[in-house]
């Protein structure tokens, strides 16, 4: 029951987003709009602090230390000074990017239709798979 109960949810979103009509940034921002800064100290603390990131650091970095080369220590420093500064990078890249084209997407009535009848699509798609799937 509750399966079925999901998938006509999902009917029902994909609806919502069949029928939404595009949506402009008319240059209004929320009163309590965060600044750019805020965000970035965010994101970094957010990394800090994700349990996740340091199981990652435990269990994969150490099988790429050589104790015949020197300081194990200094060798997982290193490599995790380049992980770290690679990921900056990468991460750097994609919110520049997604700012780019969240700003396209924001002012194309056109963009905002054709992903509004995807995401419709990509529900109903759900729907089906979770009302048909067996467990």
């Amino acid at each position: 029951m509750l399966k079925l109960v999901g998938a006509a949810y999902l009917l029902y979103m994909a609806w919502q987003a069949w029928r939404a009509p595009p949506v402009f940034a008319s240059g209004q921002t929320a009163p309590s709009r965060r600044s750019d800064l805020q965000f970035y100290r965010r994101g970094i603390l957010m990394s800090a602090t994700n349990p996740k990131l340091s199981i990652f650091f435990l269990a994969f970095l150490p099988q790429f230390a050589r104790p015949e080369a020197g300081s194990v220590t200094q060798q997982l420093l290193m490599l995790s000074a380049i992980f770290i500064i690679c990921a900056l990078l990468v991460f750097n890249l994609v919110a520049a990017f997604s700012s780019f084209v969240g700003r396209y997407l924001k002012q194309s009535a056109l963009a905002q239709h054709v992903l509004n009848k995807l995401a419709a699509v990509v529900f109903v798609g759900l729907a089906v798979k979770l009302a048909t799937s067996s467990k």
